[in-house]
């Protein structure tokens, strides 16, 4: 009769069976604690009235009885010798009476926790979300707290500055049919230089000329899009950013040639400390570069040096500039010694008002280009030169 009534009963529900094992759970918890309280109430009980009854004993002992005797003397002390190692045995008695009960208490806790999860884990599978849902924030409210910090982001959320704006690449959905492109409205000028809004323009750092805004089919008017190949607005960066994904063979081509992210430097803006890529070893401590944040001008490490000119081109340089006044000397007429006289030293000759003088050459107007000019002076025999001698005189 017994099995078919318990036949017909109807067989406890999840939330039932959960509440059960949580009444039970808690029940052991209570008293584990209350077994912990106990243990430290009994040891300081006992060693609180050892202590007590030792003091009062030795008292009554030393105040109406002490024997002459060594031996009575040895007797009557032996029990204060024994008291204290008596009462440290009863403390370890009691510390394991309660250890064993800690124990026992402990293992019913495990396997009631065991068939708790056991039983959520069947929840997660077999009931609906709705009520797996409810069933865990009521008897399994830690797994909550675990999703709910592993889905916070973890550090404070960081604000972009004024002119930090972070560079969000626009996606567009996959439209459904193809209408006409319609032109972007705003005309465009060609070789202005890229720059974001309030920064100066960039000077040098970019040659290339911006190419136009095209709106993608299915977009609003409004929302341009970059076309490929273009940087988002803002100067560019002073160097580009290597991809942190590279397949085998970019390893080995960056192994062989000396390239790579180890193999170079990131340029760090002294101002607001931010990424503007990487330069060479080479270039790092010679680079000068404007960051695409905050457009702070970072001046380089160090002046780049210069080479020593080559002693052919100083060479040249020199006879570019000596043959004007080598020209100047050779363009002076050459005049022959003056006769000397048998009969008298050397006198100067002056050249009267009516004598012509000697065309000279003025040295200001000769140019080096021009060619010298080429006089032949008669030889003269040494009576000529006697007869004119005399005539002078």
């Amino acid at each position: 009769m017994g099995a078919v009534v318990s036949r017909w009963r109807a067989k406890p529900s999840t939330v039932e069976v959960l509440e059960g094992l949580d009444k039970d759970i808690q029940v052991l918890e209570e008293y584990r604690e209350k077994n912990h309280k106990q243990l430290k109430l009994w040891v300081y009980r006992l060693l609180l009235y050892s202590a007590l009854l030792y003091l009062m004993a030795c008292a009554v002992v030393y105040a109406w009885y002490i024997p002459e005797r060594m031996i009575g003397k040895l007797i009557v002390a032996s029990p204060f010798l024994l008291f204290p190692l008596l009462i440290w045995l009863l403390r370890k008695l009691l510390i394991i009476l309660y250890n064993k009960r800690t124990e026992r208490n402990n293992e019913k806790l495990e396997e009631l926790k065991a068939e708790k999860k056991k039983i959520l884990e069947q929840v997660m599978e077999t009931e609906t979300y709705k009520n797996a849902k409810l069933i865990l924030e009521r008897f399994d409210p830690d797994s909550k707290k675990k999703l709910e910090l592993e889905t916070q982001p973890i550090g404070p959320t960081v604000t972009p500055r004024q002119g930090q704006e972070l560079r969000h690449r626009l996606v567009s959905p996959r439209p459904t049919g193809r209408p006409p492109p319609v032109p972007v409205p705003g005309p465009s000028v060609p070789g202005t230089p890229l720059s974001a809004p309030g920064g100066p323009p960039e000077k040098g750092l970019s040659a290339s000329t911006p190419q136009a805004l095209i709106r993608r089919p299915g977009t609003p008017v409004g929302t341009p899009i970059p076309v490929m190949g273009m940087h988002p607005p803002g100067p560019p960066l002073a160097r580009p950013v290597l991809p942190r994904e590279r397949g085998a063979v970019d390893r080995v081509i960056e192994y062989l040639v000396g390239d790579g992210p180890q193999n170079r430097y990131a340029l760090i803006c002294q101002q607001c400390l931010s990424h503007n890529g990487m330069a060479l070893k080479e270039e790092f401590e010679y680079i000068a570069f404007r960051c695409a944040y905050c457009y702070f001008l970072n001046p380089a490490r160090k002046t780049r040096p210069q080479a020593p000119r080559l002693p052919e081109f100083a060479a040249e340089a020199k006879t570019s500039q000596d043959p004007p006044a080598v020209a100047m000397e050779t363009d002076l007429p050459v005049s022959p010694p003056a006769p000397e006289s048998k009969e008298a030293g050397p006198e100067p000759v002056k050249a009267g008002d009516g004598d012509p003088q000697t065309d000279e050459i003025p040295t200001e107007e000769m140019k080096p280009g021009d060619p010298e000019p080429h006089t032949d002076i008669p030889d003269k025999s040494d009576g000529e030169q006697d007869v004119s001698a005399m005539e002078v005189e």
